[in-house]
């Protein structure tokens, strides 16, 4: 049985907490507000609809593959 594939905002919030980071130290490493980073974990903001520079800089902080983050993106586009 596949197990479901976790959003992008979903994987951001889980590996910063694996990490032991608050929001806010990964929102000041990443170069951006504290509140853009957390609408991107509520799901407030699609974090894969972020500009590539932001998505970069969080995924280098979380030491994320930029891939998983734009990877919702890829498919949308892929399908319309």
């Amino acid at each position: 049985m596949d197990t479901p594939k976790k959003s992008p905002n979903t994987k951001i919030k889980t590996q910063r907490k694996k990490l032991g980071l608050s929001q806010q130290q990964v929102a000041n490493r990443a170069g951006i507000d504290i509140r853009l980073y957390q609408r991107f974990e509520s799901g407030e903001r699609d974090i894969s609809r972020a500009t590539f520079r932001i998505g970069l800089a969080i995924a280098d902080v979380l030491e994320l593959d930029a891939h998983e983050l734009f990877e919702h993106r890829n498919q949308e586009e892929e399908g319309d």
